[in-house]
């Protein structure tokens, strides 16, 4: 078995983060559309669906600058942020293995070419400059932590720190921090009890919402 290239997995870790704004977006919108919307007269609506609309472009400016942001600042450790970003794939594929390959399709993931990529990145014998375990599980997410701690603090000083919800997004940072490294985890040493996999869904399910927090709460051009 081939191991996954880089140009692969960042592929997928791109992909799945753009159908991810798109989604947010698009049930931010609908919910309006669907809920609010019916509620106003025509003029009223009117003008609003304006705005929403104007909303829905910043919200995809958003999710898209914060996406580019995190690549870009987390090629500085690159393998081991693609070992870990792909933890959540992995476990979706062993869960819902119908779901997973029609996702394939589109993130080009394959479960074992991805796992023979964790060995290779880990195995001297296979790399010159092995990432080890410290690494993978506790420092693959610095740079994306600095550049979220960059954004919080041009928000600050762009809009003040009254329009900052400053303490709470350093909460969740700290606790994402602190949640990954147990996640990544998960990507060298398989899931060995049901108690293990619920705690590994738990920290998923956390990841993807601090994500979206962060973004929205650190974004400073709004």
């Amino acid at each position: 078995m081939v191991p996954a290239s880089k140009v692969t997995l960042m592929w997928g870790v791109a992909s799945r983060f753009a159908v991810s704004c798109v989604f947010w977006s698009g049930a931010r919108y609908s919910m309006w559309l669907f809920g609010t919307a019916r509620k106003l007269a025509p003029e009223q609506r009117e003008v609003q669906e304006g705005e929403k609309k104007e909303e829905l472009t910043r919200d995809l400016k958003m999710w898209a600058g914060s996406m580019a942001i995190e690549l870009v600042t987390s090629t500085t450790m690159l393998t081991p942020y693609l070992i870990c970003k792909h933890v959540h794939r992995l476990y979706f594929s062993a869960l819902f293995p119908s779901l997973g390959a029609l996702a394939s399709i589109f993130d080009r993931f394959d479960h074992l070419s991805y796992m023979v990529f964790v060995v290779h990145a880990l195995d001297p014998s296979f790399n010159s400059a092995p990432n080890n375990v410290d690494r993978v599980t506790l420092l693959w997410h610095a740079p994306a932590t600095v550049a979220t701690l960059a954004k919080l603090g041009l928000r600050i000083y762009r809009q003040g720190l009254s329009k900052t919800r400053l303490w709470r997004v350093l909460c969740v940072l700290g606790l994402q921090y602190v949640f990954r490294a147990v996640m990544g985890s998960f990507a060298i040493f398989p899931i060995g009890s049901d108690l293990e996999a619920l705690s590994c869904v738990a920290l998923m399910t956390y990841d993807k919402w601090s994500d979206a927090y962060l973004m929205r709460h650190t974004w400073p051009f709004w």
